[in-house]
């Protein structure tokens, strides 16, 4: 289940980083700047769960 459970929040984030970044061109730059930052530290998020989850599936391959 804790597979299936990170697998919901990694989309989640997908979506929320997609959501932050687009459509915002007839704002500011500052505020572009920042979308783009709010990007790059979503896909940080990403990166560190996908990894999280490769060791959770490695432990639960080995219980099974």
């Amino acid at each position: 289940m804790k597979i299936i459970e990170l697998l919901v929040v990694l989309f989640l984030i997908f979506i929320l980083a997609k959501f932050y970044t687009g459509g915002f061109q007839d704002k500011k730059s500052s505020e572009i700047i920042t979308q783009k930052r709010i990007y790059i530290e979503s896909q940080e998020k990403l990166k560190k769960a996908k990894e999280t989850m490769e060791e959770e599936y490695k432990k639960y391959e080995k219980t099974d």
